[in-house]
Order: structure tokens, then sequence, then C-alpha cells
């Protein structure tokens, strides 16, 4: 999977972004609110990813990110713009290997157990969520209910979704997520199970309702 546009300069939605913390305030592009601005100040100085979201209609060529705070802090989810001069860094999202250490104690076997089912699929699985920032942020974001969010590309779609079924049979967690498909085109994969006719397909910059399967 890819994870920038043909210009290897923009993210696509799900990837980590870094901004320059000493100059990404200047670079918001439209409104901030004020109440926001600490936290992520403190966010940009530690270091910390922010990640893609889907673009605003501007009209420009601003990156949107965002940052959702840990459950200290409320859960709150900013969602903000900057110019594309303040990204010093993108990357993927984390693969299920990269967040074990991070997810509750009582989810690391199922994770480990996911990630070698998929493997015997030739399917990375990533991950976004709660489980995500947790691990981005090292602050609690799972909570109970949280779901485990996925990411993942393949053109086996049907034996991935039994599999994933029978993990959740057998692990007893929750998994989200998207399939995506070229350029970073995104279908709810649950929403496959059920056989539809049509899918909502998510884009760098839309929604749209669309035939599935896909031409």
């Amino acid at each position: 999977m890819r994870w920038t546009d043909a210009t290897g300069t923009r993210p696509l939605r799900h990837a980590r972004v870094w901004l320059a913390p000493s100059t990404w305030r200047k670079a918001v592009v439209g409104p901030l609110d004020p109440l926001h601005e600490p936290a992520l100040t403190a966010w940009m100085a530690a270091g910390r990813a922010v990640v893609a979201r889907r673009s605003d209609a501007r009209g420009d060529d601003a990156c949107c990110v965002a940052v959702a705070l840990p459950l200290s802090a409320g859960r709150t989810r900013i969602g903000f713009a900057v110019e594309p001069r303040a990204v010093v860094d993108i990357a993927a999202p984390f693969t299920l290997v990269d967040v074990v250490d991070a997810a509750p104690f009582a989810w690391r076997t199922a994770l480990r157990d996911l990630h070698d089912r998929g493997a015997r699929l030739g399917v990375p699985f990533h991950v976004y969520g709660s489980l995500a920032w947790q691990a981005i942020s090292g602050e609690p974001c799972v909570t109970a209910s949280s779901d485990v969010d996925l990411l993942w590309s393949s053109d086996r779609v049907d034996p991935v979704l039994r599999m994933l079924t029978d993990w959740e049979a057998d692990s007893g967690l929750h998994a989200d997520g998207e399939l995506l498909l070229a350029d970073g085109v995104g279908i709810a994969w649950r929403e496959l199970i059920r056989g539809p006719d049509r899918v909502l397909v998510k884009h760098q910059d839309r929604v749209s309702l669309q035939s599935w399967p896909m031409a």
C-alpha cells in the first residue's frame, strides 16, 4: 500500500504525519480553536505524529490532519489543516506488530494471532483508531468497548473476511476498519460481509456510493 500521493509529498488518509514543532502553528490554514492550541503545542513538542484525514472542500493544497487526545483529555478529536511546508515526514500507519506492546495486555496474544493469520493470507494489517493513538501518545486511549480498527488491502477479499470473522469468534475482540483500494480509497469492510450491491466509498476528498464489486 502507498501512503502518499503520486508526488510523494502529500499524505493519504490514515498516514502518520510529523509537523515541524517550531513552525506548525504559523502554517495552520483556517481557524483553530484557541482552547486546543496548548494541547497541540505540547503534542508537537513531544515529537508525536498527527494523522492525515479526508481533505476539506477548501480548494487549496492544505494537508488536512487530526489529533485524538488520550482518555485523560476527554478523547477530544482535533481536526485542522496546515500548509504542506509544515510537513517534515510521512509514514505508514502502524502495523499490528508495531502496536502489540502498546495494546492492553489482554489483547496482545490475540493481536499476534491475527498478525499470523493475516501473514498466511499474504495480508499485512495496519492499525488506526484508539489503539494507534495509544501507541502514538503512550497514554491510555483504548477502552473496554474499543474496536481493533484495521486497514488492509487484498485481491482475496472473501477469504480475509472469513478469517476475520473466525478470529473475532476465537478472540472475543471486535474488529472494524477499511479495505483499501487504489490511491487509498477505502470501504468499510464489515459492510462487505453482508454481500451488498452498493457500498460507501471514502475518497481522499469526498465520499460516494458505488456499485460493488467496483469495476
